[in-house]
């Protein structure tokens, strides 16, 4: 009690007092706050980083039993949201989704967090992602505007949270037209129109070759035909796709 007293009388500023009613020299008592302050501060400092670890073992591990614990207040802490536990078989599908997706000309981060979702039994927010994947929230929030232009995740919202969460579309098959229509859109139709735009420079370039003049014809003419192609087959129902996918080399029998 003695030294909260004196401390709390110090810090307010009435050193004169303390030194006159202690009767000890001032460097020395200058010395003894120095000291005390120090020891508030490492204190502070373990304990805070105790609380952290303890916040952060708290998101990372999955609920055992998928019920979700409420705060005294009745609100869901978010450290104890249900979150998605890596076993050593997802963390090696989503490290894999990610390198492929370099290949791919996607992001790494993209295509990590496009994995996550797609193996999540629950939707997740962007600071569950950013906590599982260790991942910066900067660039999960970069990697999710980039989802959503794909249409490969949508928005959605959990009661109690007002923070937006995330699901991935889980069909197979939609997953892949619409990667397919993203290509198309920014790939595809871009590189159409400039080789219609060169074919048609090509009629007062004299210095072009017939060769040249053909073989640029040639690559428009098989660029319109694919796109048409995949314009036919984009409206078709799934089950028929599918049924026309089994079907194989068999359908040369139906070519004449």
């Amino acid at each position: 009690m003695f030294f909260q007293y004196f401390f709390s009388v110090f810090s307010m500023g009435d050193q004169s007092v303390i030194y006159t009613y202690i009767n000890i020299p001032q460097i020395q008592v200058k010395t003894l706050i120095s000291s005390f302050d120090k020891s508030v501060h490492s204190v502070i400092s373990v304990l805070t980083e105790i609380f952290e670890r303890k916040q952060r073992d708290l998101l990372t591990q999955g609920s055992t039993d998928g019920n979700v614990t409420r705060g005294e207040e009745g609100r869901r802490p978010d450290r104890e949201c249900i979150m998605l536990k890596l076993t050593p078989t997802t963390e090696k599908f989503i490290v894999h989704w990610g390198e492929m997706g370099g290949k791919w000309g996607v992001n790494r981060s993209v295509a990590q967090i496009h994995a996550l979702l797609y193996l999540s039994e629950t939707p997740l927010h962007a600071e569950q992602i950013s906590v599982i994947l260790g991942v910066a929230r900067s660039n999960v929030s970069t990697s999710i505007r980039e989802l959503l232009n794909w249409r490969l995740i949508t928005r959605t919202q959990v009661l109690g949270d007002r923070r937006d969460h995330f699901v991935a579309i889980k069909d197979n098959w939609e997953i892949v037209l619409r990667i397919a229509e993203g290509r198309k859109k920014r790939e595809i139709d871009p590189t159409l129109h400039l080789l219609r735009m060169v074919a048609n420079d090509t009629e007062h370039d004299r210095d072009l070759s017939p060769a040249q003049r053909s073989q640029i014809d040639e690559l428009v003419g098989f660029m319109e035909t694919l796109t048409n192609w995949y314009d036919d087959i984009h409206t078709l129902p799934k089950n028929k796709l599918l049924r026309l996918m089994k079907m194989g080399a068999k359908i040369v029998k139906f070519i004449k």
